[in-house]
């Protein structure tokens, strides 16, 4: 049987799969095909998606000498198709953007006929934090300010990516609708618990206190809840004060390691509690960042079982605890 020659005339059929992000993982195909591939071959055959009782993120392709049928479990299936095409068969790398690849360009690439079936990943949650975003924050690459960010979520997903925290505070907001139509997770940063809004953006004229403030701190994370409950999110919890400091700089009155570890437990268990109520499946993660792993190494915090416990980094890179002022507990 003669392989199947995909070319700018191949047709990309997905009218079966109707999320959106498959649809723009289709547009991505297409753009990769004609950066790549030359219009001067004479043939009819397609591209085609269809749903199949796969394992979560997994594909099948079968390929014949006039059709690849695309077999996937869910959008990120689909997804991660359309890239092992691109990347293995059109020469498109994971970080094409980014490195100002140079496309080689041909009139058709060969694909050999048989059933390919994906690797099952050995890892749930696959993802970056798109930390210190100042750097994309106001570059448009000749496009939109947006542009980047899908840069950056596109090459993500290109690595086999499935999960991104989408910047801080404002950012967050503005990219992470886009980085799940694009077909990811969403988790929060370690001083967003939730995702919810600065409590001193939403309230500047009050002092940043949960023990003053209760009420007003658990109606952020009420509408956090609220906001995203019907996007796939890892729900972060914890408590971290405002500016992304530890909170007793603003409220001296938590001046133990227990007091402190007491207080962000018990918050924990709330925002646990108050995600549960309303996602019975939810799935939640905590960071162990700074002070907060000083915190968990002295046995001060009680975080519920099931939650993903994530070591940070220094804020530079290295897997130790950050040096913070003249207080380095490494």
């Amino acid at each position: 049987m003669n392989p199947f020659q995909l070319s700018r005339n191949t047709t990309l059929l997905s009218d079966a799969v109707t999320e959106k992000a498959v649809e723009l993982a289709c547009e991505r195909l297409r753009r990769d095909m004609e950066k790549t591939l030359t219009n001067i071959v004479n043939n009819r055959n397609r591209i085609i998606l269809c749903k199949k009782d796969l394992k979560p993120e997994q594909y099948e392709l079968e390929v014949t000498e006039q059709e690849i049928t695309i077999y996937g479990a869910d959008a990120r299936s689909f997804i991660y198709a359309l890239n092992y095409l691109s990347e293995t068969y059109l020469g498109v790398l994971p970080f094409w953007f980014w490195n100002d690849q140079k496309m080689e360009v041909k009139s058709y690439v060969e694909i050999p006929c048989g059933t390919y079936h994906s690797e099952a990943d050995r890892i749930r949650y696959r993802g970056w934090f798109i930390n210190d975003e100042v750097l994309i924050s106001h570059w448009t690459a000749g496009v939109s300010k947006d542009y980047p960010w899908e840069m950056v979520f596109e090459a993500l997903l290109r690595c086999g990516g499935n999960l991104v925290i989408p910047g801080t505070d404002k950012n967050s907001r503005i990219y992470a609708p886009i980085a799940s139509d694009m077909g990811l997770m969403i988790t929060h940063h370690h001083a967003e618990p939730l995702g919810a809004e600065m409590f001193l953006r939403a309230y500047p004229d009050l002092e940043p206190s949960y023990l003053k403030h209760k009420d007003l701190f658990e109606g952020l994370w009420k509408d956090a809840i609220g906001r995203q409950k019907d996007e796939e999110v890892i729900w972060n919890i914890g408590f971290r004060g405002q500016g992304d400091v530890p909170f007793w700089e603003n409220d001296p009155a938590f001046d133990t390691p227990e007091k402190r570890g007491e207080l962000i437990s018990n918050i924990m268990k709330k925002q646990y509690a108050m995600v549960r109520e309303q996602i019975p499946d939810a799935v939640f993660c905590t960071n162990l960042y700074g002070e907060i792993l000083e915190l968990y190494r002295e046995g001060c915090l009680q975080i519920p079982e099931d939650v993903i416990l994530i070591w940070a980094d220094n804020g530079y890179g290295k897997m130790v605890s950050r040096r913070q002022g003249n207080h380095n507990p490494r």
